[in-house]
């Protein structure tokens, strides 16, 4: 096969764009529409598309914010939460790539094979290969951009044992999905379910837990009701009269708690608290 891509390639990226401007998805559907077709082009087998926030901190650079797969039984998806939950970021990939992609320009498409970062045998020896045995996964191919200055956003796509490797023409198409199709999804910040990391390093499930905000940020009570209000729409203003306080200080609170849950707008703090509540 060519190592460049083809008209078809072309044509199909066209297509995706076109799909994803479909202003009835929501966001969620819309991370979800990108991820099978970027797997759908590049002959996946499985994969994955990820929200991550960079954390600056050496052994765990990112903080997992959302997640969707594709290709995956539930037998996998158990595999994967008991790994993520036992090892962290035990994944021999993360730390280079990361390292490399936060020192990009925002909005620059980066891109890597599994040979770029590892070396087979290392890669064989690693603990981490033994999930990637488990759950079928041999090759891998990531792209990965940057959205804002810590906000990161990633698609990893893995190929079946024995299945015919990734190689240039995948790489190329890789980037140009993400600068097309890509920009349909780069400037959505808010988290859409899945898994998200909590600062000590645990995992947890959007979609079955749902903790007061207060137990999994450590929000205090006035913060997590100003966050409540928050969720319902409400200005400053109008919690401030609702909860009979000043304006000032219910911005302090509002801060705070933006501040406490990593959330880059009131509309993702609003979504953190209706979801951890089972009404997102």
């Amino acid at each position: 096969m060519s190592e460049l891509p083809t008209w078809a390639d072309v044509e199909g990226v066209a297509r995706l764009v076109g799909d994803l401007a479909d202003p009835k998805l929501t966001p969620a559907e819309r991370d979800q529409r990108f991820l099978l077709g970027t797997a759908a082009h590049l002959e996946a087998k499985l994969g994955f598309l990820i929200r991550a926030e960079y954390t600056g901190v050496p052994d765990q650079p990112v903080r997992l914010v959302s997640i969707y797969d594709c290709g995956l039984g539930e037998r996998e998806r158990a595999l994967i939460e008991d790994y993520t939950a036992s090892n962290g970021q035990d994944d021999p990939t993360i730390l280079p790539t990361v390292t490399e992609l936060v020192q990009s320009p925002v909005h620059t498409p980066k891109t890597w094979l599994l040979s770029d970062v590892i070396a087979p045998e290392d890669f064989h020896a690693h603990p981490h290969y033994r999930l990637c045995e488990a759950i079928g996964s041999e090759d891998r191919l990531m792209v990965s951009v940057r959205i804002s200055e810590q906000r990161l956003v990633c698609v990893s796509l893995h190929r079946a044992p024995g299945a015919r490797p990734f190689g240039e023409r995948e790489r190329r198409l890789a980037k140009i999905l993400f600068e097309q199709a890509g920009r349909a999804l780069i400037w959505n910040h808010v988290p859409l379910g899945g898994f998200l990391r909590r600062q000590d390093g645990t995992v947890l499930d959007l979609k079955r837990a749902q903790p007061p905000a207060e137990e999994l940020f450590g929000l205090s009570k006035r913060e997590a009701e100003v966050a409540r209000w928050v969720a319902r729409g409400l200005s400053n203003k109008e919690i401030a009269q609702e909860l009979n306080l000043s304006p000032e200080t219910v911005k302090r609170h509002v801060s705070s708690a933006l501040r406490k849950s990593h959330s880059e707008s009131r509309t993702e703090l609003a979504y953190l608290v209706l979801t951890l509540r089972g009404q997102g």
